[in-house]
């Protein structure tokens, strides 16, 4: 039997996705079997998580993302019968991965995406009993316009933090992959970089929700904060989203999942009334609170 999918889950890097992805797994979705802790699908970043790449074909040659897509369905449903066009494109994958690694530190260079490759060759069926299928892939925002095209059942969360907050994260490896992309100019210092970060969020929160309005009911903002503070109101919101139904002593599993982090806030103890006065507007303009 085919399942429902994909439903896939993106945002910033450090927006809280890994929840999300956990609460859905527990709940019956596929979202992979080559996973790192953050529960990102790995087969994913081989093959679409090169900006170098995608720069060059997202409009000279548009149909070589859909060949991705298709290696990546056929694996997640265990059916990896690949043809030579899809297995070159692996082998592309894994060479430029293992040359340029898949972010501006170069993580994922060397043996790292041959053994996602040769998982990847392999395919995985979803666990008996799996009511759905999809991916989680922070990254996954970017290439929101292919998924859309390609995918006609696509469902996809975008996951969403205070925007101050998400400028003094840590988490800077989708400014230096997609920030020039989306209009963002990278900072010369690391003084600059805050509000760099915060230009990015700025852009790539209103891209998503921009390109999501294409999807109708099939798009689901999820504001992280929300989902920390009001669990059992956000959680039941995030299931029927996914078509996923379970009883109240799983719900009370779930809702039990979500822990507000340290770091909601931390934009109070830096100097964030210095941040460009326009991006910090959008952050209340996307509806987040400001003390």
């Amino acid at each position: 039997m085919k399942l429902p999918g994909p439903l896939v889950i993106g945002a910033l890097g450090g927006s809280g996705t890994r929840v999300v992805a956990q609460a859905l797994i527990e709940s019956g979705l596929h979202l992979g079997s080559d996973l790192n802790q953050a529960l990102d699908n790995l087969w994913f970043t081989l093959l679409f998580k090169r900006p170098v790449w995608y720069a060059e074909v997202v409009e000279a040659q548009p149909g070589e993302i859909a060949v991705g897509f298709d290696i990546l369905t056929k694996a997640m449903a265990g059916t990896p019968q690949l043809s030579a066009a899809e297995r070159a494109f692996i082998r592309k994958a894994m060479l430029q991965m293992a040359m340029r690694g898949h972010d501006h530190d170069h993580s994922g260079r060397g043996i790292w995406p041959i053994v996602r490759a040769q998982r990847l060759r392999a395919g995985a069926p979803p666990p008996a009993g799996s009511v759905g299928w999809g991916w989680k892939e922070p990254n996954s925002h970017i290439l929101l316009p292919q998924l859309i095209e390609h995918f006609t059942e696509l469902k996809f969360v975008y996951v969403v933090r205070h925007g101050l907050d998400m400028a003094y994260s840590d988490n800077r490896a989708q400014l230096y992959n997609w920030g020039a992309r989306l209009g963002v100019e990278l900072p010369a210092t690391e003084a600059s970089l805050p509000d760099a970060m915060l230009a990015y969020w700025v852009a790539a929160t209103d891209r998503a929700i921009e390109l999501g309005a294409a999807l109708g009911s099939r798009f689901l903002r999820l504001d992280y904060e929300a989902l920390c503070a009001e669990p059992r109101t956000v959680l039941p919101q995030l299931l029927e989203f996914a078509g996923v139904t379970v009883d109240d002593a799983r719900l009370a599993k779930l809702a039990a999942l979500p822990r507000s982090p340290r770091s909601i806030g931390r934009y109070r103890a830096q100097r964030w009334q210095e941040l460009n006065a326009d991006n910090i507007e959008a952050v209340r303009r996307l509806g987040f609170a400001i003390d």
